[in-house]
Order: C-alpha cells, then sequence, then structure tokens
C-alpha cells in the first residue's frame, strides 16, 4: 500500500510483558473494474496474516466495515487502541 487514506494504531501488550507499537494502514476506497464492487483495503503486520479487501456496498460503508473489522482484531487480540489519523 503506497498511500494511506488513514492509519490506526494501538499497543499490544505480550504475554512476556514487552508492548509492541501496532499499525494498521487503510487505503482510499476503490472499485474492483468487474463488477463495480467497493473495498476498502487494509493491511496489519502481526494482526492480518496478509492485506485484505473489505467489501461494502459504496465507498463509506466499506471504509467503516474495514475500521470495524480492525477495532474489533484490535479489542480481541487485547491491543490497546491509541490513536487514528
Amino acid at each position: 500500500m503506497t498511500d494511506p487514506a488513514f492509519i490506526i494504531r494501538g499497543w499490544w501488550k505480550q504475554s512476556d510483558g514487552t508492548i509492541t507499537e501496532v499499525k494498521a494502514t487503510f487505503a482510499s476506497p476503490a472499485q474492483e473494474p468487474e463488477d463495480g464492487c467497493w473495498y476498502c483495503a487494509v493491511e496489519c503486520p502481526g494482526v492480518l496474516t496478509s492485506e485484505k479487501k473489505i467489501y461494502g456496498a459504496y465507498a463509506d460503508q466499506a471504509t467503516e466495515l474495514a475500521k470495524m473489522l480492525l477495532l474489533s482484531q484490535f479489542d480481541f487480540y487485547g491491543i490497546e487502541h491509541i490513536e487514528e489519523s
């Protein structure tokens, strides 16, 4: 992902007590050329295994769903959400 639309950061406290910064980057919404479906690509090393495309009915929905997915993953793994930019 070359130019993220926004970033969500968090702190992840590991079982051994070390704290790691987590950074989720979100691309601007885009449409699939074949069918026009909207998606938002998101990367979050350490939480997601690879870049994921989160689909929605329209651009804003795809972005909101991608954000909801990452924040739910933060909650699941006990990552403290600290910043959005």
